[in-house]
């Protein structure tokens, strides 16, 4: 049985990033034991979730970052932004439309986001495509200025299901992100 495979590896891989600020204050070995449970999971993920996830409904929406490997959002989660601390981390997926953002949230309403177009792999229904086509910071009352942005890549759906999304992306970065219930698409400050 898949589940009661799946429900003692998804409270480990919870057990194991506790404490770890994102991933941000960890050591060599909890990060090699996190990732050592997500190979777990990719293992017992079930059939029907390990094929075509990028078509499936559960996929589009906003989710929150509780666990990475990518040294840039690292960076922020430790430093925050010129003086501004680090709040959460977003991903925003929507494949029908081919939008994708990544939204880092700092106190006093600052932020920095990247907007990407996205979309789905013709070859592997798991993966989806994006290429950065706007950012913007903004710091407590100035901005959002508006920056170049750079870089294209790919990331890999590894496990998904109502709770939570792992995937995995071209640098060979991991990243576990749980579904947020906020609405995606907005920025602190934004009335929707």
């Amino acid at each position: 049985n898949t589940e009661a495979v799946m429900g003692p590896l998804k409270m480990e891989l919870m057990d194991a990033i506790e404490g770890l600020a994102e991933g941000s204050k960890q050591t060599t070995s909890e990060r090699d034991r996190v990732l050592e449970i997500v190979e777990k999971i990719k293992e017992f993920a079930p059939a029907a979730l390990s094929t075509n996830i990028t078509s499936q409904e559960g996929f589009n929406g906003r989710w929150k970052m509780l666990w990475t490997t990518e040294k840039e959002t690292l960076t922020f989660r430790k430093g925050g932004l010129f003086g501004k601390g680090f709040v959460n981390a977003y991903q925003d997926i929507d494949v029908n439309s081919g939008r994708l953002n990544n939204l880092i949230e700092f106190t006093d309403g600052s932020y920095f986001s990247v907007a990407s177009s996205l979309s789905a792999d013709e070859n592997n229904g798991n993966r989806c495509n994006f290429k950065f086509e706007s950012a913007s910071i903004k710091w407590g009352s100035f901005g959002p200025l508006k920056l170049p942005p750079v870089g294209k890549g790919w990331f890999e759906t590894v496990y998904l299901d109502n709770e939570l999304r792992i995937a995995q992306d071209i640098r060979g970065d991991t990243l576990i992100v749980s579904r947020s219930g906020q609405l995606p698409f907005t920025l602190p400050g934004d009335d929707a």
